[in-house]
């Protein structure tokens, strides 16, 4: 259609934040005029002037959540550099170092270890929205400086003596060793051994595509996105604040995977969980077998469906399958995870 008079334009939005690409400056400062004007006519919403503004991605930075994108010239064609908005990043600066200076005055050993433990969900959470930034690592190298400041101001890390911190600590998950193994910067509290995740240490990484048939303009589409919505957020958001004390920052992330990819639903007898007290997360290989907190190594499911599993007295077996009322197919997943815990299957002829 470039042989017609029309303007070639592409848009990218989320909710009220959008962002039009044209080819050349005359058709981006028209569609401009043009889209006011029908936004303010039609719609009676008023525009920013300050936000609402043509933008050259060869010279200068533009901005869409949170992160600022710009143009340059690689020598084989135009090509994408990203950062973190300077809004952005002054805000994750401030919460971080609000948090993690939170650590000099914690009261005791448990204390300290909820106060890292949320300092190290908020890093990953950071870290995750943010590395599809191409220069992610720059941004973020800033942040840990300024935490680096912190650790020597109050908890004494120059000071051999006093200092709160160790480069030694309690054994990395899986995961950890993953994500943070080989980092220098990876520092551990003395009390607890808990480790500190730097959040300097952190690569870029491409952006996923969404799913095409996930839309909002056909009815398979629509479905789609609704049936990513059948949660129960109460549920979640006590999830969130009640993490698993004692347990990893890995198998309290993947327990919260776990819920939204469960649907809600027990692992065993997919029954909706009614709240998050009812809710156990079982490992199938156990840590004392060799299991990590990885989240193919975790299913959540009742509390009841939990204890049949573990159960090796026949007393206590029958009283949990009287309870449960399981099908056939049902009690073949407790024996699969049984036998994964090292545990006798039951006898599913004489149960059913």
């Amino acid at each position: 259609m470039r042989r017609t008079n029309l303007k070639e334009m592409y848009i990218i939005r989320y909710a009220d934040d959008f962002r039009i690409f044209c080819s050349n400056y005359e058709d981006a400062c028209r569609a401009k005029i043009a889209i006011t004007q029908w936004i303010e006519t039609r719609l009676k919403l008023e525009i920013s002037e300050e936000k609402t503004r043509v933008v050259n991605l060869k010279h200068k930075y533009m901005e869409f959540l949170g992160f600022k994108l710009k143009l340059y010239d690689r020598g084989n064609g135009w090509k994408v550099k990203s950062h973190v908005s300077d809004k952005k990043l002054q805000k994750v600066s401030d919460d971080l170092k609000y948090q993690f200076a939170k650590i000099a005055h914690a009261k005791n050993k448990q204390h300290t270890t909820s106060i890292v433990r949320r300092y190290n969900s908020m890093v990953l959470g950071v870290q995750n929205y943010y590395n599809n930034a191409t220069d992610i690592c720059k941004d973020f190298r800033i942040v840990q400086h300024r935490i680096d400041v912190i650790a020597k101001s109050r908890l004494h890390a120059k000071n051999s003596r006093k200092s709160k911190l160790a480069k030694k600590g309690r054994t990395l998950t899986e995961f950890e060793k993953e994500r943070y193994g080989k980092s220098k910067a990876l520092r551990y509290i003395k009390a607890s051994g808990e480790p500190i995740y730097p959040i300097g240490y952190v690569s870029p990484k491409p952006p996923i595509s969404k799913l095409e048939r996930v839309c909002a303009y056909t009815p398979e589409g629509r479905e789609g996105m609704h049936k990513r919505l059948k949660l129960d957020t109460d549920i979640l958001i006590q999830l969130m604040r009640n993490p698993s004390y004692g347990a990893s920052t890995e198998f309290n992330d993947n327990k919260l995977s776990l819920y939204s990819a469960q649907r809600g639903k027990c692992g065993i007898t997919q029954r909706v969980f009614c709240n998050a007290s009812e809710i156990h997360c079982h490992h199938k290989i156990p840590k004392e077998f060799g299991g990590d907190d990885k989240y193919q190594n975790l299913v959540l499911m009742l509390e009841s469906a939990h204890k049949l599993i573990h159960a090796t007295t026949e007393g206590t077996i029958n009283k949990y399958l009287k309870e449960l009322q399981l099908t056939e197919p049902m009690l073949k997943k407790v024996n699969k995870y049984r036998v994964m815990a090292r545990t006798e299957p039951i006898d599913i002829k004489s149960t059913i």
